[in-house]
């Protein structure tokens, strides 16, 4: 007969695929502020609203998974974005360098 998992082995289970499901949405969350930041044809207020928008939720979701390099970087452009300040280029570099530090396989896979 095969033993049963713990509840700390489910619990811990269940906290790596919500943590592989942040890891994917974040990644596609930076890829879609590279592309509002290329994109000029666009009104600048909706590009920046949308900024903002994924700025804003970026910053509290890595909170919540305990991630404070993306939080801080995530927050620092959405102040950023709400200040009006006109490069936020080296804001998102800032912020894409957070999510290649913290975000790697290793440290999604193992917690550290």
């Amino acid at each position: 007969m095969t033993a049963q998992p713990s509840k700390t082995d489910l619990i811990d289970a269940k906290l790596r695929t919500l943590t592989e499901k942040f890891r994917t949405s974040t990644l596609g969350d930076i890829e879609r502020l590279h592309e509002i930041v290329r994109d000029t044809d666009s009104e600048v207020g909706p590009r920046r609203d949308g900024m903002r928008r994924i700025a804003h939720s970026l910053a509290g979701r890595a909170g919540t998974f305990g991630f404070p390099k993306i939080t801080a970087a995530a927050a620092e452009l959405e102040d950023a974005i709400v200040a009006g300040q006109e490069d936020l280029e080296g804001l998102l570099q800032r912020l894409t360098a957070a999510v290649e530090s913290e975000l790697t396989t290793e440290t999604v896979t193992t917690g550290g």
